[in-house]
């Protein structure tokens, strides 16, 4: 996936990677992630953030596949997706995106700087977000 970065931020990207905290910091979040989501998810958050403008880029497709967890892929496909669509709704200024990519700063860039332009303008506008079009990645 890391193929469409430059020689040198392809290196710089293997650099990091093989920093020893970086797997420490990849694994935590295993250790708390699913105590703290089935916290929060049963919780009410809608409009917690206010009006705060906010873009919850989500993938089309997980990736899941079943063998992979204890849990059947289809349902942690259909978990992830309410949990990202509940993200949207932490404002009342909010919205989801589906984005047809994995990675999205990598395979969909223009749509991850398109979001966070709007996000910028919206909030120096102290208004509502605009319509956000997005692309399929090639």
């Amino acid at each position: 996936m890391y193929h469409v970065l430059s020689p040198a931020e392809h290196k710089l990207q293997l650099w990091a990677q093989s920093l020893p905290g970086i797997e420490d910091a990849e694994n935590s979040q295993g250790e708390w992630s699913g105590e703290y989501f089935a916290k929060w998810l049963a919780t009410p958050q809608a409009d917690t953030l206010g009006t705060i403008p906010l873009i919850v880029l989500t993938r089309a497709e997980g990736g899941h596949s079943d063998g992979d967890y204890d849990i059947p892929a289809a349902q942690l496909e259909k978990d992830r997706k309410e949990g990202q669509a509940k993200l949207a709704l932490l404002s009342s200024n909010g919205r989801q995106v589906i984005v047809h990519s994995g990675h999205m700063d990598l395979e969909a860039p223009d749509d991850v700087t398109a979001a966070i332009r709007e996000v910028v303008e919206a909030v120096r506008r102290h208004g509502k977000l605009k319509h956000f079009v997005h692309r399929k990645a090639s």
